[in-house]
């Protein structure tokens, strides 16, 4: 006859192997909730086979996946750390770890976490793409270019990753190769950021004429992007065609009344078509809306000192050199006005503060 401690002892072992049973058995129903669409019911079985064994990394990493879904973005990060304090070499969850850490903005955190990741499996793509982005937000566009680079070697239909590497040479200062690889992007998926990207980089290299394309095509996939309708009028506004630039920048305060800079150019293009009245009317909308706004003030100055209104225009040159003290034309086209107004004292005082700025004689001959 076996002693009794036998016979306790292959108890403890059956009622241990039917509890490891039923955890697998909780973790497969929550599988089959999980694909059913059942989140709420999926959870609820990932949880009891935690209950019944807490070793079992899979069962973290599976209701980290479900707690994401339902919204529980710290549960599922706990959850996926727990993951991977049971098994170290757990890719996947360093993975979905890495995502929800850029989601809540932690780039520094799922930058490493995706280091971990291609660490551990140098052949995914996704993962080179994931780190690309936290390096672009880290403002490492150096090292981003090349792991996008790479996800491309891996995977040649990772369009997004054009739009990327246009996204950061552009950040370097690489103008041709934003134009490069955002051509690649449209090619392969049109894009509207990648116009835009691409929009600008024109826009710097001079060639307004093609900025305008890729900033008219924004408006079309777009209509109500305030942003795109200032761009083309700026493009406009640069190739001499200010009746054109009037349009585009008018749309821009249509859809977005309180946008202070649409204003300030509608304004700039009213005066270069010698519309003055409507130009000052513009400024002032601007000034409005942001009232510490030097060049507006400056530039509604001009308008007024071209509708005969000097005291107005001296008014204005006084706020423009009082937000920016080294307003080297202000002070002097104010003191071109205050001489025209027989204000020879004030004149001579504008132009040697113009002549210390710009360290040349400004004197004229109101300071003899």
């Amino acid at each position: 006859m076996k002693p009794f401690w036998v016979f306790c002892m292959m108890g403890l072992m059956y009622f241990q192997a039917q509890g490891q049973q039923t955890a697998e058995a909780f973790f497969k129903n929550g599988n089959a909730m999980f694909e059913a669409r059942k989140f709420a019911d999926a959870l609820k079985e990932y949880d009891q086979a935690i209950v019944l064994d807490a070793r079992n990394p899979d069962f973290y990493f599976r209701r980290a996946g479900t707690k994401s879904i339902l919204g529980d973005k710290a549960g599922a990060i706990s959850d996926y750390t727990k993951t991977i304090g049971l098994q170290a070499a757990y890719t996947y969850a360093y993975y979905g770890r890495g995502l929800l850490k850029s989601d809540a903005g932690d780039f520094s955190a799922a930058y490493s976490d995706f280091s971990k990741v291609i660490e551990q499996k140098p052949d995914m793509p996704e993962a080179l793409m994931q780190r690309g982005i936290a390096s672009v937000k880290l403002k490492d566009f150096k090292s981003s270019v090349g792991d996008f680079e790479k996800a491309l070697q891996l995977n040649a239909q990772l369009s997004d990753a054009w739009l990327y590497i246009g996204l950061a040479k552009y950040q370097l200062g690489d103008k041709s190769g934003t134009i490069e690889a955002c051509s690649k992007k449209i090619e392969m998926k049109p894009d509207i950021d990648a116009y835009g990207y691409r929009g600008a980089a024109y826009y710097d290299q001079k060639d307004y004429k093609n900025a305008a394309k890729d900033f008219k095509k924004m408006t079309e996939l777009s209509p109500k992007d305030e942003k795109a309708w200032y761009n083309l009028g700026l493009c406009h506004y640069n190739s001499a065609d200010s009746a054109l630039s009037i349009k585009d920048f008018t749309k821009a305060t249509e859809i977005n009344p309180s946008y202070a800079e649409a204003w300030y150019n509608l304004g700039n293009a009213k005066a270069k078509m010698e519309d003055n009245s409507h130009a000052i009317d513009a400024f002032t909308k601007a000034i409005d809306i942001k009232p510490r706004y030097p060049e507006a003030f400056y530039n509604r100055a001009n308008s007024k000192e071209r509708t005969q209104d000097y005291q107005g225009a001296i008014l204005d040159f006084n706020k423009a050199i009082e937000l920016k003290a080294d307003y080297f034309s202000a002070y002097r086209l104010r003191g071109k006005l205050k001489a025209m107004i027989g204000d020879k004292e004030g004149a001579c005082a504008d132009y040697t503060a113009a002549g210390a700025l710009a360290k040349d004689d400004f004197k004229f001959q109101h300071c003899k």
